[in-house]
């Protein structure tokens, strides 16, 4: 009774309840009275048997959902506001980000996301008086466990596994906490994401008729991840800006047969590809029928421009972190880091000319002809002589070209300054 109340709450339909229905529409309410501090409702709603209270009971839980993500979105809106102000919060090995009031039921929701988007092990701080409360996510590789065991006289209790820890804190410790974590971090080989994929195919084969194969592996989850395809060398053929430009519908091609994809989550104004690129992308593939229509559902994952060298980005990011950080640099490492005016230069010419924001992966990609760390480090030393400005969107970094810049000469860059001094010039 009580499930068949939550299905009609959540506007699902109960003739057609599919794997996603339940993961993504009835599971969520369950889980919000938990996350909001009254998980007896939940476990009241699947014992009792009769009709009205269930169905006022599944009314509630679908309210307290509803209040869940405006929790979620007033987080998200806040840490994104506050690392957009403070850059340098992404340049941590270990992001940090805190909030007066924020649910401490909810911050692990965020701190999950926050770590997918930006690639790192990232704590969420919910400050209430003199206590915060933290959680924490990270990728495979990266213990939680044994970096907060390095901080431990300074929480107040903590728990939890690898990838995912809480903990108890006095607010006043936060600041020498996140110095203490951030210094562990820095002596640990802090493993990249990855995206496992499961097959590579060209366009012309994502269709009908994989989506229909695949369906027979349903349900899909957690313990059962829908497949990822990879699909290399497509040229993309449109973009077209959705839900308010916060979204893209992509359509690729191989040739042969034309794939139309979503993109969610990336605004108009930060999607710098453009009909005629040549990109790789992971997809999830389903089927979806709308007025009678059965077509394909593909959801993109990731994608890239073609040119992309991603073992040249990871080598050069880590280095640049190194630099950033005034960690020790070989003589070999500071030349892999240090660009020519000339490089500089060109850098500097491509983002004045794009007239908009660009990624660092995808100033390098477009270049072609230097390395990422030399790009990276170019972006650095025109920020700093006020010729580029930087800033993290969505918990992807930004660059664009000042408008009127004062300007001054690259060598008195403090990096610049740093790197002649490490080759020994």
């Amino acid at each position: 009774t009580g499930i068949r109340q939550l299905i009609i709450a959540s506007g699902a339909d109960a003739s057609r309840l599919t794997a996603t229905d339940i993961a993504f529409s009835l599971a969520p309410r369950i889980n919000s009275a938990g996350r909001l501090g009254k998980p007896d409702r939940a476990v009241q709603l699947m014992l009792s048997s009769n009709s009205d209270e269930c169905r006022e009971l599944a009314e509630w839980l679908n309210e307290e959902n509803t209040r869940r993500h405006a929790c979620e979105r007033d987080i998200s809106r806040q840490a994104w506001a506050a690392i957009e102000h403070d850059p340098s919060i992404a340049d941590e090995p270990v992001v940090i980000i805190s909030g007066d009031g924020w649910n401490s039921g909810v911050i692990g929701i965020f701190a999950a996301r926050l770590a997918e988007r930006m690639g790192k092990p990232s704590i969420v701080l919910a400050i209430e008086g003199d206590i915060a409360r933290g959680s924490c996510r990270g990728p495979e590789g990266f213990s939680f466990h044994r970096a907060l065991c390095e901080c431990a006289d300074l929480l107040t209790v903590f728990g939890g596994h690898s990838q995912a820890a809480g903990f108890t804190i006095e607010t006043d410790k936060i600041d020498l906490f996140r110095r203490r974590i951030n210094d562990y971090a820095a002596t640990v080989d802090i493993p990249v994401p990855q995206l496992m994929t499961d097959c590579e195919l060209p366009v012309s084969y994502v269709n009908l008729t994989l989506a229909s194969g695949l369906a027979p592996l349903e349900p899909f989850g957690t313990g059962n991840p829908s497949p990822l395809v990879t699909i290399r060398g497509a040229q993309l053929r449109d973009v077209r800006a959705v839900g308010g430009g916060g979204h893209q519908r992509l359509t690729l091609s191989d040739g042969r047969g034309q794939l139309t994809a979503m993109l969610f989550g990336v605004d108009t104004s930060s999607f710098r590809m453009k009909p005629g690129d040549t990109v790789d992308c992971v997809v999830t593939v389903g089927a979806k029928t709308f007025r009678g229509v059965t077509s394909v559902d593909a959801v993109v994952r990731d994608i890239r421009l073609s040119s992309t060298d991603c073992e040249d980005i990871i080598r050069g990011e880590r280095l640049f972190e190194r630099l950033r950080s005034e960690q020790p640099l070989e003589r070999d490492e500071a030349e892999q880091l240090h660009p020519s005016r000339d490089d500089t230069a060109a850098v500097y010419r491509y983002i004045r000319a794009s007239a908009g924001l660009d990624e660092p992966e995808t100033i390098c990609a477009r270049l072609g002809t230097l390395s990422y760390a030399k790009v990276r480090t170019a972006i650095e030393v025109l920020r700093e002589c006020g010729l580029v400005s930087t800033r993290i969107v969505g918990g992807r970094r930004l660059v664009s070209a000042v408008p009127s810049p004062i300007g001054c000469e690259l060598e008195r860059s403090p990096m610049m300054k740093r790197l002649i001094s490490l080759k020994g010039e």
